[in-house]
């Protein structure tokens, strides 16, 4: 009978509670004992999920943004209709305004996505810009809920 055991190989490892990277074999952060301390190859495949999801996020809101502007630019032609349009101007900016946040956003998440992909690790500096972008999200989308209401 073969006694062997398997024995993980060292490579590049990060924890994303903590930051802490290494070259090691622990599947467990030593820093913080977070049992996720994420290996290069499992970060880049997650890279690519970010990818398709940026990409998904900023097609899909700039088609919605072109459809919504077709059908604007329609109702303009009747006189009526376009000065209760002149009236909602402030509205459509800032629903236009949200529909070019959430397509920065879903271009920002391209481009973590990539840099997860080709080295393998997480941009602090990258997820930072991405909660910026997501708390502008939010706030253009309050200043949106409100003036619609």
């Amino acid at each position: 009978m073969n006694n062997l055991q398997f024995t993980e190989q060292a490579e590049f490892r990060q924890c994303f509670k903590c930051h802490y990277e290494a070259v090691t074999a622990q599947t467990v952060c030593p820093r913080c004992n977070k049992t996720a301390f994420f290996t290069a190859s499992s970060i880049r495949k997650r890279g690519a999920v970010v990818i398709v999801v940026g990409l998904f996020l900023a097609g899909l809101m700039g088609v919605i943004a072109i459809v919504v502007g077709m059908l604007l630019l329609g109702q303009v032609k009747d006189p009526a209709s376009a000065q209760r349009m002149a009236d909602d101007q402030l509205t459509f900016l800032a629903i236009f305004g949200l529909f070019g946040l959430l397509i920065a956003l879903g271009l920002q998440f391209v481009v973590t996505g990539g840099w997860m992909a080709a080295f393998g690790r997480r941009s602090r500096v990258l997820i930072r810009i991405m909660w910026g972008f997501l708390f502008l999200v939010f706030l253009v989308g309050g200043v949106v809920m409100a003036l619609v209401n």
